[in-house]
């Protein structure tokens, strides 16, 4: 078990696989094994970094976002003003079950396997 403190909270959190990193943040009531069903598929050829801390709002994943250079600048309509960073919101879903939903993996592998080979930007910028 690991831990990181956040901004005053003591958020746990697990890494598995290797490679570019892919975070998941959960926030609310459950565990680790919620994300048992997709883990092995998510950390086939990447470093899943699994946080979770109750205290985790709308708000923080949003700073989060910013911080990782999402939804800083308009992104042009060839998108190539992108950030590197991603924020997907799923409808329909909660925290009790967004986890173990095939609509989870299939928002963040197309991603992932789109993503550029280049190292993401420095944390913050």
């Amino acid at each position: 078990m690991s831990y990181a403190d956040v901004n005053g909270i003591s958020l746990y959190y697990e890494e598995h696989g290797s490679g570019r990193p892919l975070i998941l943040l959960h926030g609310g009531y459950g565990t680790g094994e919620m994300y048992a069903p997709i883990l092995p598929l998510l950390a086939r050829d990447r470093r899943v970094i699994y946080a979770d801390a109750d205290a985790v709002r709308p708000a923080h994943i949003v700073d989060f976002y910013a911080l990782l250079g999402g939804g800083l600048r308009d992104a042009n309509w060839d998108g190539s003003a992108r950030s590197a960073a991603r924020l997907a919101i799923l409808p329909s879903h909660t925290h009790y079950d967004i986890s173990g939903s095939p609509d989870l993996a299939g928002a963040v592998i197309p991603f992932l396997d789109a993503a550029s080979l280049e190292p993401p930007p420095p944390f913050g910028q």
